[in-house]
């Protein structure tokens, strides 16, 4: 669950579904950390009274630099937890300090202490997104650690550790539209300037298609005639009227492709893979990689 009850979107929803701990820096996780298998001493639950953890987590390419560090003492934060009658109905919880702690009896008739807590930037490691204007966990893998302190403790808690990821957001448009935008020119190299033909995805495809340009195979492909003049077909790629726009449609159209992805919040470096211009008989391809302009600020998987 995101930290202020809201349901996550579909993506990190399914992320969380499947197991995988991810999500995009805009938002804070409410994370659960559980002590299982605690037992009953007449009606009350007892544990050790100097029993203590450390809490934090780490950046996987800094494992030394401990961030958001935080220790817990159960007996004292939880207090009332174990002053009260513990539940008696499986599924049954008492909370206490905020809910931050909570006693849940199991299926098995023993007893699970949870703590949850809000998985926060580090004030002193983590800077303000200049984007969202707040402090965020900035793009990273890492790891959270639960480490029972080393006090004179009559049991050993096992330490356990569980990773996450976090991602930049999802642009705040329809990325799809600057791949249903591309067009392809083609042009003789003696005269550049003049557009022969365009290819759209509906040219290659037919209209109404759901295919993108990635889809294309050998057998979509354009067949062109011989030139008999010693010419040659160049290819080179553009952005239909609203791909120029960009995401505002009330933009004056940019007078480059660069400058246009840009809006987008996506690069070309203005080479081609391939092949983008053909002189003799042959199969040719041509092809360009889109990227996030900046993989920090927006996910943008390269294309």
């Amino acid at each position: 669950m995101l930290s202020d009850g809201s349901t996550p979107d579909a993506a990190t929803l399914l992320n969380f579904t499947q197991g995988t701990f991810k999500w995009p820096k805009s938002s804070y996780v409410t994370a659960q950390i559980t002590f299982p298998n605690l037992l009953k001493d007449g009606d009350k639950i007892a544990i050790d009274s100097t029993l203590g953890f450390e809490v934090y987590y780490v950046n996987n390419a800094a494992p030394g630099v401990k961030l958001s560090f935080k220790t817990l003492d159960p007996a004292t934060e939880a207090a009332d937890l174990f002053s009260a009658n513990a539940p008696t109905t499986a599924g049954d919880y008492v909370s206490a300090n905020d809910s931050h702690w909570t006693l849940q009896l199991t299926a098995t008739g023993e007893y699970n202490l949870i703590y949850k807590f809000l998985l926060e930037p580090d004030t002193t490691h983590h800077k303000e997104d200049e984007t969202l204007n707040k402090l965020v966990i900035p793009r990273g893998n890492y790891s959270l650690h639960v480490n029972q302190l080393a006090t004179n403790n009559t049991y050993v808690v096992s330490s356990a550790n569980s990773g996450f990821e976090v991602e930049p957001d999802r642009a705040p448009f329809d990325t799809q539209r600057i791949f249903d935008s591309i067009i392809w020119e083609r042009y003789l190299l003696s005269d550049p300037d003049t557009v022969v033909q365009t290819y759209t995805l509906a040219d290659i495809f037919g209209a109404g298609t759901t295919n993108s340009w990635s889809n294309m195979t050998a057998a979509d492909a354009v067949k062109l005639p011989f030139l008999e003049d010693n010419d040659s077909y160049g290819f080179r790629v553009n952005l239909d009227a609203k791909g120029l726009q960009g995401p505002d449609a009330t933009a004056t159209p940019a007078t480059s492709v660069k400058e246009a992805l840009q809006r987008w919040e996506v690069k070309w470096d203005g080479t081609y893979g391939g092949k983008s211009v053909a002189k003799y008989a042959g199969a040719y391809s041509v092809s360009v990689t889109i990227k996030a302009l900046d993989p920090d600020m927006f996910i943008f998987a390269d294309s």
